[in-house]
């Protein structure tokens, strides 16, 4: 499924039109005969906004998917079967982000079974090998850049004698971001990682996918990545729960800066990545991933890192096909020290034992980078392409 709606963002508590939103919903789904979905889905969405006020990511990102598959929200309820999807705990990965542009604001949602989105990575893998990476112009590896980042620190007044102190200042922060990229790369969501999660599940494959999962596990202990402590469970009955655990989760994410102080100052936006556990309790003693990202982790990132939106003034418009489109366009003031956006996936229950469940998270530097769906999607495109008059 892929929708295109002519809307502003707006939170859960800005919004006044949820009906007609839900309707523009309802109207495409049974404009191309799309079926509802009641099992596991993989979901994207992408707000291209000129609006000076846009809300946090995360609080855009749960009034639209409330508007996916609330069925109290319906006017009409025998129109329940063509909301897109049926209930949000389905959501196993979870894409979203801001792109400021000029013009009107328009969102992108595109929704795949998550079984689908599995088998679209391996086959891409199998029949042409991913190379998930963002383009940059990096020739040397982070040990090279982190001894060429201490040769400008150790001989600032060489470089100021030639320079300005504006062009030693640009200089310095270029290769500080090339470092920050480099780490950020090796610690985001990626096809390569999500096949470790979750590799083909046949029998005569045992063996390997053990291995597999064992891999994927090392990859989930990465000191460089954030670990946080386990989700937050029956939060209702104490008051002060909530102030208790965000309070740690602030706590161990400003540890963690004093360990990497290469991110004290991110000089690009950075787009959150998580991996989540859930807990081994009811469902109905811990809340979604979706909650759990608007009330605790979002805040508390955008606390610590206060992430700036842009680099440069420079923002990326939509690409029209291969290519991407530059403008210079004011930020958002109401957006400042915050992240444009969060990828979430869902690890399977075999994945580990821990019963309080928890968060891994780290992020990676948001420029040009395509998502995995789109990645994958260019891909297929053109294999199907060049494959044409091939019997298969």
């Amino acid at each position: 499924m892929e929708f295109f709606l002519n809307i502003d963002p707006k939170s859960k508590y800005a919004f006044k039109k949820k009906l007609e939103v839900q309707k523009l919903f309802i109207e495409s789904m049974k404009e191309r005969k799309f079926k509802k979905l009641y099992n596991k889905i993989a979901v994207e969405i992408t707000a291209y906004t000129s609006s000076n006020t846009p809300p946090q990511i995360e609080k855009f990102i749960k009034n639209i998917v409330d508007l996916m598959h609330k069925k109290e929200i319906l006017f009409d309820k025998s129109e329940e079967q063509y909301l897109p999807f049926e209930e949000d705990k389905y959501i196993k990965y979870l894409r979203a982000k801001y792109v400021f542009i000029p013009g009107n604001s328009e969102v992108h949602i595109k929704i795949r079974p998550f079984s689908s989105f599995l088998s679209d990575i391996r086959f891409v893998d199998s029949e042409i090998g991913l190379n998930y990476k963002a383009e940059n112009n990096l020739s040397n590896n982070l040990r090279e850049k982190y001894q060429e980042y201490q040769e400008y620190i150790d001989n600032k007044d060489k470089y100021v004698k030639f320079l300005s102190d504006e062009a030693y200042e640009s200089m310095l922060k270029l290769n500080i971001l090339d470092i920050q990229k480099e780490i950020a790369d090796s610690i985001s969501i990626s096809p390569e990682i999500v096949q470790l999660i979750y590799p083909k599940n046949k029998k005569y494959l045992k063996e390997i996918n053990e291995i597999y999962i064992e891999w994927a596990n090392i990859l989930m202990k990465m000191p460089i990545r954030i670990q946080l402590p386990g989700i937050p469970v029956n939060e209702q009955k104490d008051k002060s729960y909530k102030s208790v655990y965000k309070n740690n989760l602030i706590n161990q994410m400003k540890r963690y800066l004093e360990k990497n102080k290469i991110f004290k100052k991110l000089q690009s936006p950075i787009l959150v990545s998580v991996f989540y556990m859930p807990p081994k309790t009811k469902k109905k003693d811990y809340k979604d991933i979706d909650n759990i990202m608007l009330e605790y982790i979002m805040p508390s990132i955008n606390e610590v890192f206060s992430p700036p939106i842009s680099i440069f003034n420079t923002h990326m418009k939509k690409p029209i096909k291969d290519e991407f489109i530059y403008c210079n366009k004011a930020i958002p003031k109401s957006l400042n020290g915050s992240s444009i956006g969060y990828e979430i996936i869902e690890l399977p229950d075999s994945f580990s034992e821990e019963k309080s469940g928890f968060l891994n998270i780290g992020f990676k530097i948001e420029n040009v980078e395509r998502s995995i769906m789109e990645y994958i999607d260019h891909e297929i495109d053109n294999y199907i392409e060049n494959n044409q008059n091939v019997d298969l």
